[in-house]
C-alpha cells in the first residue's frame, strides 16, 4: 500500500470549498487512485463503484470544475489517462536524475512529454531542512555562548561578541579549538600572577584578536622570555613600588 503526503489544510483553500460533495470526493479519489508520477487511467465506471450510486459524477463536468481557475488536469493519452499537474511538486519537490527514487518517476514524464516547471521541494524537504536549519542555529548559537565566556574573561582589549566570534572561527578547526581558549586563559592569569609573585616582568595582555589569531592558547608558558622587573635605578623594586606599577597596567586582569 503506497504512502502519500496529503495537505490538511486543503479544505480551508477555495479551489476544494467550491466543489460539489461528489467532486470532491472524487478529487480524492484520484489522488489516491494515480500512479507515482501522479497519472489517473481514466476510468468513471469503478469511480463511481467506489464513491457509491448516490455520488452523481460526469467526466466533462469534473474537468470543468477542476480546471475552473487553472489547469489541475492535463488530460493525455488521447484523453484516456488524466495527469494532475500539482502532483510532483507536492510529492517530490524537485526531481533529481541521480535520486533512484525519481528515475521511473521522470520515465513516466518523459514518455507522455510532460514538463514540470518551478519544481517546489515537498514538505518532508521543507521539514527537514527547517530542522537543519534550527539545528544549526542551535549550535552555532551554543558555540557563540562557550566563546563569549572566554572572550569575556580574557583581561585584554577586545571588541564585540560578533565582531570576534566571525574572526575566530577564520580558523578552519575553531570547532575543536572552542574548548581550549577558556582554560588557556585561565592558565595564562595563573602563570602572570606567579610572576607577579616573584616580581618578573610581565608583558601587557595582547588584543583579543591578536591572541586569536596568532593562536595564543596554544602558547607553552615555560616557554615565555620574562626578566626581573626593575626600576629606573637598576634596583629591584620593593612590594609597594610593585602594587603602584601593577596598577597602571589597566590590561593585566589581576
Amino acid at each position: 500500500m503506497a504512502k502519500r503526503f496529503i495537505d490538511t489544510q486543503k479544505y480551508h483553500k477555495p479551489f476544494i470549498r467550491s466543489l460539489p460533495g461528489a467532486y470532491k470526493l472524487l478529487w480524492d479519489f484520484i489522488l489516491c487512485e494515480c500512479d507515482h508520477a501522479g497519472i489517473w487511467i481514466v476510468d468513471f465506471e469503478i469511480a463511481r463503484i467506489y464513491l457509491g450510486s448516490d455520488m452523481i459524477i460526469d467526466k466533462d463536468e469534473a474537468l470543468r470544475l477542476f480546471n475552473a481557475d487553472e489547469k489541475r488536469i492535463v488530460e493525455i493519452d488521447s484523453g484516456k489517462k488524466w495527469f494532475i499537474s500539482s502532483f510532483i511538486d507536492f510529492q517530490y519537490g524537485k526531481l533529481n536524475i541521480e535520486n533512484r527514487a525519481h528515475n521511473s518517476v521522470i520515465h513516466q514524464l518523459e514518455k507522455y512529454n510532460l514538463k514540470i516547471n518551478k519544481p517546489l521541494r515537498s514538505p518532508l524537504q521543507g521539514a527537514k531542512d527547517k530542522d537543519k536549519d534550527k539545528d544549526k542555529d542551535k549550535d552555532k548559537d551554543m558555540n557563540k555562548d562557550i566563546f563569549d565566556l572566554a572572550r569575556k574573561f580574557y583581561p585584554g582589549t577586545k571588541r564585540g561578541l560578533d565582531t570576534e566570534f566571525k574572526n575566530f572561527i577564520k580558523h578552519s578547526d575553531w570547532k575543536i579549538c572552542m574548548p581550549l581558549l577558556y582554560p588557556a586563559i585561565e592558565k595564562q592569569k595563573k602563570f602572570r600572577n606567579k610572576l607577579f609573585s616573584e616580581s618578573k616582568f610581565i608583558p601587557e595582555w595582547k588584543h583579543f584578536k591578536t591572541w586569536i589569531n596568532q593562536r595564543c592558547w596554544e602558547d607553552e608558558l615555560n616557554e615565555i622570555n620574562y626578566q626581573k622587573v626593575s626600576n629606573n635605578r637598576g634596583i629591584p623594586m620593593t612590594q609597594k613600588e610593585m602594587i603602584e606599577k601593577q596598577k597602571m597596567r589597566q590590561h593585566l586582569g589581576f
